[in-house]
Order: structure tokens, then C-alpha cells, then sequence
């Protein structure tokens, strides 16, 4: 039997619009958490997003799949800066609690620890008060 975010995740690949091209597929979805998925399966996700309004810094949680159990690395691009290591592994969640409004934030998922091949990517931001 499969886990319930594989489910999810072929559901959602099979049944709403796909945008994007080369490996990577964005999936267009109306929930708050989007999920980046390519070819090999695997998955990117960010809860909540966007991050709700509030005093001080918001969290989100970062989680991630490579379905071949092979390592992956999360960098990080926080308003267009170089990107930095994140987190890594084969899954995870990894949580950001330092998100901000008025700035944008994108983590993205590559294979392996070359840093060449990206798999997927989730912008998250952070509602004004």
C-alpha cells in the first residue's frame, strides 16, 4: 500500500493543469502548499504558504521526497541573493521559522551534492499585517 503524500502527489500531477518545462513540472493547485514535481518523482513542499500575518518572523516547514532514497540538497534564494545550503538528505522537513514580509524566498531541490540537476522549486512568502 502506498503513503498517502504518494497518493497525493499522483493525484495531483494527474488531475490539475501542469505548467513548466525541461525536468522539472509545476504543479498549479489551489491549496496553500505547492507542490514542484518532475519525472523522477520527486517532491517539494512548503506549510504553510504563504506564511500567515503576525508579530516578529513566520515559520514554514520544508518538506522534501526523492523517491529513489538517494541525497538531496535544499538551497535557498531569499529575494533573488546567491543561493545558499539549506538542508540536506533524502526527505525531510526542515523548518524555516525566520520568514518574513516583503521578502521572497525560494528553496529549491537538487539531486545528489553536485548541484547541477534541479528537481523541483516552492516560492514562499509571507502575508503583510
Amino acid at each position: 500500500m502506498k503513503t498517502p503524500r504518494v497518493l497525493l502527489v499522483l493525484l495531483v500531477t494527474l488531475t490539475w493543469p501542469l505548467v513548466g518545462c525541461d525536468k522539472q513540472t509545476q504543479v498549479s493547485q489551489p491549496a496553500s502548499s505547492p507542490i514542484a514535481v518532475n519525472s523522477s518523482g520527486a517532491s517539494l513542499t512548503a506549510d504553510p504558504n504563504p506564511v500567515p500575518a503576525g508579530e516578529g518572523a513566520g515559520k514554514t516547514i520544508i518538506n522534501w521526497q526523492l523517491s529513489d532514497g538517494a541525497v538531496g540538497e535544499i538551497y535557498l534564494m531569499t529575494d533573488g541573493s546567491p543561493e545558499t545550503l539549506f538542508a540536506r538528505g533524502s526527505n525531510g522537513p526542515a523548518e524555516a521559522p525566520w520568514i518574513m514580509a516583503g521578502s521572497t524566498y525560494e528553496f529549491r531541490l537538487y539531486s545528489g551534492t553536485d548541484h547541477k540537476a534541479l528537481l523541483g522549486k516552492v516560492t514562499v512568502t509571507r502575508a503583510k499585517n
